[in-house]
């Protein structure tokens, strides 16, 4: 991590955190030291303290009272039930969906936005995934179910620590953002029911993927 030399301490030490913790930097079983992380940053221990804290509220670390804050440490079965989760959401959304040209605009935005990071380079994966996000809730705005749209950013509290098994997943991301495309051509031909399926594939090959990092990390620990 590089040292901060920015004012707004508290945003740049939040970063430079979730990034460290998204390159899998951080063993999930070894405590957060916030007095060295301050002295490898030069800052004073309340930026780190307020970015831990709201790393913590995103579902990225986990603080055990009068024990310390570590990693959050996610089972092959949390994933299970995470991605199951999203993919009820998102399956009513789009079968839902009606959409406008307008929303349909801004759903290409967004994959054009994602194909640039994907193809033109350096690919930065915390960028691609930001973007994801924005796409999957427009796609469960298409819904136009506000009760479902306050679970669903629930839900992506959750989801966070699975995004971060990916890393620097370029591969995935190519993948990936073909899958986008092809859901949003569906919508856009008002073919709801191949939407869904595709989006059912989508979801699927995500946690089939990250089911097999759990794998190899295991193996990797025997």
């Amino acid at each position: 991590m590089k040292p901060i030399v920015q004012e707004r301490l508290a945003d740049e030490v939040y970063q430079q955190l979730r990034e460290y913790i998204f390159q899998n930097s951080h063993p999930v079983d070894q405590r957060i030291d916030i007095e060295k992380i301050a002295e490898q940053l030069r800052v004073s221990r309340q930026p780190v303290v307020e970015a831990t804290n709201r790393l913590a509220q995103e579902g990225l670390l986990i603080v055990r009272p009068r024990v310390g804050t570590f990693v959050r440490q996610l089972s092959s079965q949390d994933v299970h039930d995470i991605m199951e989760a999203r993919l009820m959401m998102e399956v009513f959304a789009i079968t839902h969906a009606t959409p406008q040209p307008a929303e349909l605009q801004e759903l290409y935005a967004y994959i054009d936005r994602m194909d640039a990071l994907v193809y033109q380079g350096p690919f930065h994966y915390l960028s691609y995934n930001e973007m994801d996000v924005q796409l999957h809730s427009a796609l469960i705005s298409l819904g136009h179910n506000p009760l479902i749209e306050k679970l669903y950013k629930g839900l992506h509290a959750q989801y966070v620590p699975v995004r971060a098994f990916y890393r620097n997943a370029h591969e995935h991301s190519l993948t990936s953002s073909n899958e986008h495309r092809n859901i949003v051509d569906a919508l856009a031909r008002g073919d709801n029911p191949g939407a869904v399926a595709l989006l059912e594939t989508h979801i699927r090959n995500a946690e089939h993927g990250i089911q097999r990092i759990f794998q190899q990390l295991q193996i990797t620990i025997l």
